[in-house]
């Protein structure tokens, strides 16, 4: 009896182990891959007007051992990124779990605005400084985020 006692305290912590961490991405998410611009949300403020964002609708990001994007087809910003921006991605990025609401009150936006429900989120921190890709905001395994000029930009696999 003992033992069966032992092994159900076992499983309950196990289960509540998974219920807490179920809407946490593991720091052990992959971000490799090829990804398209699909959507996008407006914060508070933006230097951005609508017809603006439209033009990030499409676009490719191409994140392995170096970060594609292609600036030259968005014509708002082909001149401030020069060429299809490439940058040393695996050198010198680190990940980080951090309260949603936190990171996003900085943004004048609600974590709820942009689709997200969990009570942490991944962030990617990367090498690319000065670019949309400087952090990375994990939504789910298949979406990612990223922001510039006060645009949350949203791409899928």
């Amino acid at each position: 009896m003992p033992r069966l006692k032992k092994i159900l305290q076992q499983a309950g912590l196990l289960s509540l182990t998974i219920l807490l961490f179920q809407n946490c991405h593991s720091l052990a998410f992959e971000i490799k891959d090829e990804w398209i611009v699909s959507n996008y949300g407006f914060a508070d403020m933006s230097a951005m007007d609508e017809e603006m964002a439209l033009e990030w609708m499409g676009k490719k990001a191409i994140i392995d051992k170096q970060l594609y994007f292609e600036y030259q087809n968005i014509k708002s910003y082909k001149k401030i990124f020069e060429g299809d921006s490439f940058c040393t991605y695996s050198k010198g990025w680190t990940k980080e779990k951090v309260l949603t609401d936190s990171y996003f009150s900085d943004y004048g936006i609600t974590a709820g605005e942009l689709g997200i429900d969990q009570n942490e989120i991944l962030i990617i921190h990367t090498s690319c400084a000065g670019t949309p890709f400087q952090d990375i905001i994990v939504k789910s395994d298949d979406e990612i985020i990223v922001s510039w000029d006060g645009v949350f930009f949203f791409l899928t696999r």
